[in-house]
C-alpha cells in the first residue's frame, strides 16, 4: 500500500523556547517480504497558516451578521487586538486629499467625527502605493503630520480600501506608541479586512444615496402638491374677484367724471385688478 499517510497536527518546542505547529505527511516503505519497515515523508511548519486562519476566523466572528456603524467599530477594535496597538482608523476618502473617519479607536475610546488631510501623512503613501508599514519613528519620518506628533505615534501600518470598480475609496490604518512589528501574513489579513470594510462601506453609501433620492422625491411630491394647492386657490380667488371687477367697471361708467364716487370706485377697481394679477 503506497497511499499517503497524514499524521495529526502536533507541536514542537524549538531550542529558543518558541512553539511551532507541525503537519507531517509520509509514505510506507515495504521490504522484500511486503512488510512496512520504514516511513518516508516531510514535516511542514504550518504555524503561520494556522495563525492566519485564526485571524480570519476571528474577523468573521467579530463582524458576522453586523452592519452599519457597529461593524466598523468592531473592525477597529479587532485591528488593535490583532496588532497590539492603541489606535486604529477606518477612513472614507471625501476628496482626493481629505479623509473623513468612519470609525476610529484611540486608547479604547471610539471617535466618529475626526477628519484629516492626506498631504504629508503616511496615509498619502498608502493611497498611492498600497500596504505600507513603518515599524518605528513614523512621526519623525512625517514631520508635517501634526496628528502623529500629538498622539506620540511610533509605528504605523495601512492598507487601501477599494470599491468594486477597483477605485481607492478609503484607508485602513493602525498606529502604536511603541514599535509596531508587522505580523506574519499581515498583507493577506489586511486585504481581507479591507475587502470586508469596502463591501460594508459601499452598502452604507448605497443606502445613503437611496435615502437622498427618496428625500428628493418626497420634496418634489410636496412641491407638486403645493403647486396644485396654489393653483386651486388662485382659481377660486379669481372667481371671487371677477364680479368685483365687473360691478366696479359698471359703476365707474355710471358715475360722473371727477365726482368723489367715481374716484372711489376707480381705486376699488385698481385694487381688484392688482389682486387679480
Amino acid at each position: 500500500d503506497f497511499s499517503e499517510i497524514i499524521f495529526p497536527e502536533y507541536r514542537v518546542i524549538r531550542p529558543d523556547g518558541s512553539t511551532r505547529l507541525i503537519l507531517a505527511r509520509g509514505f510506507p516503505v515495504h521490504n522484500d517480504d511486503g512488510e512496512v519497515y520504514r516511513i518516508v515523508g516531510i514535516a511542514e511548519d504550518i504555524t503561520e497558516q494556522k495563525q492566519l486562519d485564526q485571524n480570519i476566523q476571528t474577523l468573521f466572528k467579530a463582524t458576522a451578521g453586523i452592519t452599519g456603524q457597529k461593524f466598523f467599530d468592531n473592525v477597529v477594535k479587532l485591528l488593535c487586538d490583532w496588532l497590539g496597538c492603541e489606535i486604529a482608523i477606518i477612513g472614507n476618502l471625501e476628496t482626493q486629499t481629505t479623509v473623513k473617519v468612519i470609525s476610529m479607536i484611540i486608547d479604547d475610546e471610539l471617535d466618529h467625527e475626526f477628519s484629516y488631510d492626506l498631504a504629508g501623512t503616511p496615509c498619502e503613501i498608502v493611497k498611492k502605493d498600497g500596504i505600507c508599514h513603518f515599524p518605528e519613528n513614523v512621526a519623525t519620518i512625517f514631520p508635517d503630520d501634526e496628528d502623529l506628533v500629538n498622539i506620540k505615534a511610533e509605528g504605523y501600518i495601512g492598507a487601501q480600501i477599494f470599491n468594486h470598480e477597483g477605485k481607492v475609496i478609503g484607508i485602513l490604518s493602525a498606529l502604536s506608541r511603541g514599535k509596531l512589528t508587522k505580523p506574519k501574513r499581515a498583507k493577506e489579513v489586511l486585504n481581507i479586512i479591507a475587502s470586508r470594510v469596502a463591501a460594508e462601506l459601499e452598502r452604507k453609501n448605497y443606502e445613503l444615496e437611496k435615502e437622498k433620492i427618496e428625500d428628493q422625491l418626497r420634496q418634489s411630491q410636496k412641491m407638486e402638491a403645493i403647486g396644485t394647492l396654489a393653483g386651486g386657490i388662485a382659481h377660486d380667488f379669481n372667481n371671487i374677484l371677477f364680479p368685483i371687477v365687473g360691478y366696479a367697471e359698471m359703476l365707474q361708467e355710471d358715475l360722473p367724471q371727477n365726482s368723489q364716487g367715481h374716484e372711489n370706485i376707480t381705486e376699488v377697481l385698481h385694487a381688484a385688478l392688482r389682486a387679480k394679477d
